[in-house]
C-alpha cells in the first residue's frame, strides 16, 4: 500500500473520530453547563443546534460510504456506543434545563407510593399537602391538572420512588429502559436472521442515527421524558412484525410466523399503555398482507385475536386505577383540548378557518377580532351531557363557541381527514408496518397542535429502521430534518426567559414546516428514481 492510500485510510477514522468528539463535547458541554447558561438562552438553543452538524456528517458519511472503507465495524459500533453512553452519562447528572416535567413524574410515583391513585387528584389539591417538599414540589408544572400519563408510565415512576430515586434516578431508569430496547432489537435482527450485509453496513448507520441523534440525548436524558417508554416498545413492535411476519411469506412454519404475530401484539399494547398514541399502528398490523399459502378465514381471525390482545394488555394495565371512574381521563381530557405549542400546519388550518368564519359573520363590511356562535337547538343535549357554565348566577347550556374555539375544531377535523387519507394510501399502497409506521407517525406529528421536541423523537427510531436492504429502502432525511426543525418551540422558551411571552412566532413554524416539507418531496422522489433505477437494471 502506498504512503498516500495509507494516510486517506488513516484519514477516515481520524475525521471520524473527530466528528464524534466534537458532537459530544457540545452535548455534554450544554448540559453540564445547567443553570449557568440559563441567562444566556440563546447560547443553550444554538448549542443544541449545533450538535446537528457532525450529526448529519455522521450518518450521511456512514450512509455513503466515505467513513466505511477500511474500518472495522465493531470498531465503529463501540465507539458510536461510548460516545453515547458518556453524554448520556453527563446529561443524567445535569439538572433539566429545558423542561420541568420530569419533576411531576417524580411526583406520580410518590402519591402512587403511598397508596394514592395518582389520576384521583391534581398535585395542588389539599389531601396531598403532606407529600409536598421543597425540591420536587414547587417546579411542578400545571399543578391544577391530575396526572394525563397512562399506567405503565406510572409503574415505572412508582418503581423509581420504591427504589429512593428523585429526579436523576428516574432519568437513569429511562435511559435503563433505552438500552434495554436496544439490546433487543439486535436480538430481533439476529432471531429473524437479518441478513449480514445489513448489519454489517445499514445497522451501524441504524444505530448512527438513533443513539447520537441530539434531540433523542438532550430530551431523555437531560430532560427526562418519558416517551422511551412508548416509542422503544412501538419501534419493538413494528420489527419483530417486519422480520417475523412481513420478511417470512416463505416461511413454512405457520406457528412460528403467528409468534412473532403476539409478540408484536404484546408489545404494542405495552406502547399504548405507556402512551396512548402508538394505537394508531394497529391497523398497520391487522391489514397487513397475509402469509401466501394461508386460508383467509382463519388469518382474519388471528389477527383479530391480535386486536384483542393489543386491548386486553391497555385494559389490565389500566385495572388498579379505574376506582376514580370518569376522573381517569380527566387529565388527558384536558390536555387534549387546550394545549398547542409549536404547531405550523395546525395553525394554519386553525387560523384559516377562524378568519374565514369571522369573515363570513362580519356586518356592514367590519371584520371583528372574534365573533361568536351560538347552537342554541343543542342546549337540551349539552345540559344532559353536563356541558354547562354559570352566567349571571344561572347555570347554562355552553353552547356558545368563539371564533378560535370553531377554528381549532375545524383544524382538529382537517388533521384527522388528512390521517384517514394517509391511513388508506399506506393500507392500500405501501402495505408495510415499516415505512407505514415511519409515514403515520411522521404525518400525526407534523399535523399534531403540539409539536414538542420530545415528541418528534419518536420518528428518530422508525428512521433507523428504513436502512433497510437495498436502495428502495432509503432512510428518511425527513424525519431526521424535522427532529431539528422541531428545536423551535424552544423559541417561546428564549422569548420567557428574555421576559417575553411563551409563543412561537408564526414565520419561526412556517419556516420549520417548509423545511421538513422540501426535504419530504426530496426523499420521495429520491426514493421513485432509485425504484424505476432498480427496476431497470433488473429488466
Amino acid at each position: 500500500m502506498s504512503l498516500r492510500a495509507h494516510k486517506a485510510q488513516l484519514s477516515r477514522p481520524v475525521s471520524l473520530l473527530f466528528l464524534v468528539v466534537v458532537w459530544g463535547v457540545s452535548l455534554a458541554g450544554l448540559s453540564l453547563g445547567g443553570e449557568r447558561l440559563s441567562s444566556t438562552p440563546w447560547l443553550v438553543l444554538g448549542a443544541y443546534l449545533f450538535a446537528f452538524i457532525p450529526y448529519f456528517i455522521v450518518v450521511y458519511g456512514l450512509g455513503g460510504g466515505a467513513f466505511w472503507k477500511g474500518m472495522n465495524r465493531r470498531q465503529l459500533c463501540a465507539l458510536v456506543v461510548i460516545a453515547a453512553c458518556v453524554v448520556r452519562v453527563a446529561m443524567v447528572v445535569s439538572e433539566p434545563l429545558l423542561s420541568d416535567d420530569v419533576y411531576r413524574y417524580v411526583w406520580d410515583g410518590r402519591v402512587a407510593l403511598h397508596g394514592i391513585n395518582p389520576f384521583r387528584y391534581a398535585p395542588d389539591h389539599e389531601a396531598l399537602s403532606v407529600l409536598r417538599d421543597d425540591y420536587v414540589w414547587p417546579l411542578i408544572n400545571h399543578k391544577e391538572v391530575p396526572t394525563i400519563y397512562p399506567p405503565v408510565a406510572q409503574g415505572v415512576f412508582e418503581l423509581n420512588a420504591w427504589l429512593g430515586g428523585g429526579v436523576v434516578g428516574l432519568k437513569a431508569l429511562f435511559v435503563l429502559i433505552e438500552g434495554v430496547c436496544l439490546v433487543m432489537a439486535w436480538r430481533v435482527l439476529r432471531q429473524w436472521q437479518a441478513s449480514r450485509a445489513w448489519l454489517e453496513r445499514r445497522g451501524v448507520q441504524a444505530l448512527c442515527v438513533y443513539a447520537l441523534n441530539p434531540v433523542v440525548c438532550v430530551e431523555l436524558a437531560w430532560s427526562g421524558h418519558l416517551d422511551v417508554l412508548a416509542y422503544g416498545t412501538l419501534s419493538l413492535a413494528l420489527m419483530v412484525w417486519f422480520w417475523g411476519v412481513e420478511r417470512a411469506h416463505g416461511d413454512k412454519e405457520g406457528d412460528r410466523t403467528y409468534r412473532a404475530q403476539v409478540v408484536a401484539a404484546l408489545l404494542l399494547g405495552v406502547s399504548v399503555a405507556a402512551k396512548m398514541l402508538p394505537l394508531i399502528a394497529l391497523p398497520l398490523m391487522v391489514f397487513s398482507p397475509m402469509r401466501h399459502g394461508t386460508h383467509w378465514l382463519k388469518e382474519s381471525a388471528k389477527r383479530l385475536s391480535l386486536v384483542a390482545c393489543v386491548l386486553g394488555v391497555v385494559g389490565v394495565a389500566y385495572v388498579p386505577y379505574v376506582d376514580v371512574g370518569g376522573d381517569l381521563f380527566k387529565g388527558f381530557g384536558t390536555y387534549a383540548s387546550k394545549w398547542r405549542a409549536n404547531d405550523g400546519a395546525f395553525r394554519a388550518m386553525s387560523e384559516l378557518s377562524e378568519e374565514s368564519l369571522r369573515r363570513y359573520k362580519s356586518e356592514d363590511g367590519e371584520v371583528k377580532p372574534k365573533v361568536y356562535v351560538r347552537f342554541e337547538a343543542l342546549d337540551e343535549t349539552f345540559i344532559k351531557l353536563g356541558k354547562t357554565r354559570m352566567w349571571e348566577g344561572k347555570e347554562i347550556a355552553d353552547t356558545t363557541f368563539a371564533s378560535d374555539q370553531i377554528g381549532q375544531s375545524v383544524g382538529k377535523l382537517g388533521v384527522v381527514f388528512v390521517l384517514g387519507l394517509v391511513m388508506l394510501w399506506l393500507l392500500i399502497v405501501t402495505r408495510s408496518v415499516m415505512v407505514g409506521g415511519a409515514v403515520l407517525f411522521g404525518a400525526f406529528f407534523f399535523l399534531s397542535p403540539t409539536v414538542y421536541p420530545w415528541y418528534v423523537a419518536w420518528l428518530v427510531p422508525l428512521a433507523a429502521m428504513q436502512s433497510g436492504e437495498g436502495r428502495r429502502r432509503a432512510l428518511p432525511w425527513s424525519l431526521l430534518v424535522f427532529s431539528m426543525t422541531s428545536l423551535s418551540a424552544y423559541v417561546a422558551w428564549v422569548s420567557v426567559k428574555a421576559g417575553g411571552e411563551w409563543h412561537v412566532p408564526d414565520w419561526v413554524v412556517f419556516v420549520s414546516a417548509l423545511a421538513v416539507l422540501f426535504v419530504a418531496w426530496f426523499d420521495v422522489t429520491a426514493t421513485g428514481v432509485a425504484a424505476r433505477s432498480d427496476a431497470q437494471s433488473g429488466a
